[in-house]
């Protein structure tokens, strides 16, 4: 066998090269970033973060376009004792947007 042949056998198979792969990968990633932050919107709430800080405030306005679509779903939006906010859309926000995100994955891995 020689050497060239030995290389092409040896190296493994170059996996996931498709373009509709790697935008999958891309959209999976966004969506994986968009969940994080939800779940610190989530945290933050929880914990009675002011919105006048400016983390607080670039986390809320970041994810509010994402809870947005499921605002209205329940009768009660969020639940309040306190400072301590429970948003039931941001939590039904999390769950969508995971599911859509192994969605993406597991479409970008079939047409891979």
């Amino acid at each position: 066998m020689d050497d060239q042949h030995a290389q092409q056998v040896n190296r493994p198979a170059h996996r996931g090269s498709s373009i509709p792969y790697r935008i999958a990968l891309i959209i999976s990633a966004f969506l994986s970033i968009v969940v994080i932050l939800l779940i610190i919107r989530v945290l933050l709430a929880f914990l009675g973060a002011l919105t006048e800080s400016d983390f607080v405030s670039f986390i809320y306005d970041f994810t509010t376009p994402f809870v947005e679509p499921f605002r209205g779903m329940f009768q009660i939006s969020e639940y309040q004792i306190g400072n301590s906010r429970l948003e039931y859309e941001a939590y039904v926000a999390i769950v969508i947007y995971i599911l859509a995100s192994a969605g993406v994955t597991a479409i970008g891995r079939a047409v891979r």
